[in-house]
Formats: structure tokens, sequence, C-alpha cells
């Protein structure tokens, strides 16, 4: 997932741990180890529905 952020300009390397932990911390992923995943908050705001 990392990588294909970076990949895709979507953001840095250098930022990518404080931006993946807003967006667990704000429910917009959720972690269930070994997963991670978009939460429903997150399918609506990706969507926009």
């Amino acid at each position: 997932m990392r990588k294909a952020c970076i990949d895709a300009g979507v953001m840095t390397s250098k930022n990518w741990g404080r931006t993946f932990n807003a967006l667990v911390d704000r429910g917009f992923l959720e972690i269930q180890e070994p997963f991670v995943s978009v939460s429903d908050k997150g399918q609506q705001a990706v969507t926009g529905a």
C-alpha cells in the first residue's frame, strides 16, 4: 500500500507514517492484522456518497 501510494504520487515516503496514522485515527482505514482496509467512512469519502 505504501509503495502504491508513493508511486501514484499521492504522498511522499517522508510523510507516509504520519498520513497513514491520521487516516486510521480518523476512521478512514481499518486495521485487522495482517490486513488494512478502507472503512465505510473511507468509502463514503472516496465515492462522495
